[in-house]
């Protein structure tokens, strides 16, 4: 599978909104902290996407550091049970597929949406979103992907 999702013209970059608010935010602001746990996230289901499910293994550093990341996050976050629902529900998957996920992530985009500040954020979730829906669809039939399609979006209604 490609990682040419979310790349921007700086050497293929992936994720620089989320990028631009950890180098623009005071470290250990609040923003600062809700833009690197978000980023974290997006990397780790980036390369779960691509190296398998070692990546969400319970042993795994990556799984340990998101985890650290959307933990220092306060408790009355809204950020925080978003992204421990999307960590589990990709540890809690037998294989990986992202289905499970886009609805969560749909979820967390939305959230983003409503402070200006974060509003970058939200469409490099929804880019990422769509992006990895396309590329685990690519070899299916029309009428398959329209199916997956539809469940995503009827779960997105229920998160």
């Amino acid at each position: 599978m490609s990682m040419l999702h979310n790349r921007s013209a700086l050497g293929g970059l992936k994720h620089v909104p989320f990028f631009e608010v950890i180098g623009r935010e005071e470290e250990g602001s609040p923003r600062a902290h809700v833009a690197t746990a978000g980023l974290l996230l997006l990397r780790l289901i980036d390369h779960w996407f691509l190296a398998g499910m070692v990546m969400v293994e319970p042993e795994s550093q990556s799984i340990r550091s998101v985890r650290k990341a959307i933990a220092a996050l306060p408790r009355e976050c809204n950020h925080r049970d978003l992204l421990f629902g999307i960590v589990n529900t990709m540890q809690t998957s037998r294989i990986v597929d992202i289905e499970p996920v886009l609805p969560r992530l749909q979820a967390y985009a939305r959230l983003l949406e409503y402070e200006e500040w974060t509003r970058p954020l939200a469409s490099d979730v929804y880019h990422t979103a769509r992006c990895l829906f396309l590329e685990q669809t690519a070899d299916d039939e029309p009428a398959a992907i329209f199916e997956r399609l539809m469940r995503w979006m009827q779960r997105a209604r229920e998160v």
